[in-house]
Protein backbone atom coordinates (compact mmCIF):
# COMPACT_ATOMS: atom_id res chain seq x y z
CA UNK A 1 0.00 0.00 0.00
CA UNK A 2 2.86 2.36 0.83
CA UNK A 3 4.50 1.60 -2.53
CA UNK A 4 1.44 2.79 -4.43
CA UNK A 5 1.36 6.08 -2.52
CA UNK A 6 5.08 6.59 -3.06
CA UNK A 7 4.79 5.81 -6.78
CA UNK A 8 1.88 8.23 -7.12
CA UNK A 9 3.76 11.02 -5.40
CA UNK A 10 6.92 10.45 -7.42
CA UNK A 11 4.98 10.40 -10.70
CA UNK A 12 3.45 13.74 -9.76
CA UNK A 13 6.92 15.20 -9.23
CA UNK A 14 8.15 13.71 -12.52
CA UNK A 15 5.14 15.21 -14.32
CA UNK A 16 5.87 18.66 -12.89
CA UNK A 17 9.54 18.31 -13.86
CA UNK A 18 8.67 17.32 -17.43
CA UNK A 19 6.08 20.09 -17.76
CA UNK A 20 8.75 22.71 -17.02
CA UNK A 21 10.81 21.62 -20.05
CA UNK A 22 8.07 21.10 -22.66
CA UNK A 23 5.86 24.16 -22.34
CA UNK A 24 5.19 24.30 -26.10
CA UNK A 25 3.76 20.78 -26.01
CA UNK A 26 1.37 21.67 -23.19
CA UNK A 27 -0.32 24.34 -25.31
CA UNK A 28 -1.02 21.99 -28.24
CA UNK A 29 -2.09 19.13 -25.97
CA UNK A 30 -4.44 21.15 -23.77
CA UNK A 31 -7.59 19.77 -25.39
CA UNK A 32 -6.40 16.23 -24.64
CA UNK A 33 -5.61 17.12 -21.03
CA UNK A 34 -9.10 18.54 -20.56
CA UNK A 35 -10.68 15.49 -22.22
CA UNK A 36 -8.77 12.98 -20.08
CA UNK A 37 -9.41 15.05 -16.94
CA UNK A 38 -13.14 14.87 -17.59
CA UNK A 39 -12.89 11.17 -18.43
CA UNK A 40 -11.07 10.36 -15.18
CA UNK A 41 -13.51 12.45 -13.13
CA UNK A 42 -16.44 10.66 -14.77
CA UNK A 43 -14.88 7.27 -14.04
CA UNK A 44 -14.30 8.20 -10.39
CA UNK A 45 -17.86 9.47 -10.08
CA UNK A 46 -19.36 6.35 -11.65
CA UNK A 47 -17.28 4.01 -9.49
CA UNK A 48 -18.19 5.97 -6.38
CA UNK A 49 -21.88 5.95 -7.24
CA UNK A 50 -21.71 2.21 -7.94
CA UNK A 51 -20.12 1.66 -4.54
CA UNK A 52 -22.71 3.84 -2.83
CA UNK A 53 -25.54 2.02 -4.61
CA UNK A 54 -24.07 -1.40 -3.82
CA UNK A 55 -23.54 -0.52 -0.16
CA UNK A 56 -27.00 1.11 -0.02
CA UNK A 57 -25.82 4.42 1.36
CA UNK A 58 -28.38 7.00 0.16
CA UNK A 59 -26.80 10.03 1.80
CA UNK A 60 -23.54 9.25 -0.02
CA UNK A 61 -25.37 9.24 -3.36
CA UNK A 62 -27.02 12.57 -2.56
CA UNK A 63 -23.66 13.99 -1.50
CA UNK A 64 -22.07 12.98 -4.80
CA UNK A 65 -24.90 14.47 -6.81
CA UNK A 66 -24.70 17.71 -4.83
CA UNK A 67 -20.92 17.79 -5.34
CA UNK A 68 -21.28 17.33 -9.09
CA UNK A 69 -23.85 20.11 -9.33
CA UNK A 70 -21.70 22.47 -7.25
CA UNK A 71 -18.58 21.67 -9.27
CA UNK A 72 -20.38 22.48 -12.53
CA UNK A 73 -21.68 25.72 -11.07
CA UNK A 74 -18.24 26.77 -9.80
CA UNK A 75 -16.41 25.72 -12.98
CA UNK A 76 -18.79 27.75 -15.16
CA UNK A 77 -18.28 30.87 -13.03
CA UNK A 78 -14.60 30.74 -12.09
CA UNK A 79 -12.84 28.57 -14.67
Amino acid sequence: MFNIALLTFLSLLVGIFIARFVKEELVSGKKYFVFFYKLVMLAILLLSLFYAWYAQIPHLILGFLAGVLISFAISNIYF
